[in-house]
């Protein structure tokens, strides 16, 4: 939690709230996604969504 308001404080509302929409469309849960969201938006959730859509998961 602590990191996650520490991102907020960094970055702000709509940066953050960004990064958790990422997040959960590639089912990946915890501050140390959003962190990695916030810091390689397009990276992540490309290689998270295709890891997920490879597992069984929904690509998008």
């Amino acid at each position: 939690m602590d990191l996650t308001y520490q991102l907020y404080e960094k970055v702000g509302r709509t940066e953050l709230l960004a990064a958790i929409e990422l997040a959960v469309e590639a089912r990946c849960i915890g501050s140390e996604y959003l962190l990695e969201f916030v810091e390689h938006p397009h990276a992540c959730a490309d290689s998270h969504l295709l890891q997920n859509s490879s597992e069984g998961g929904i690509a998008k």
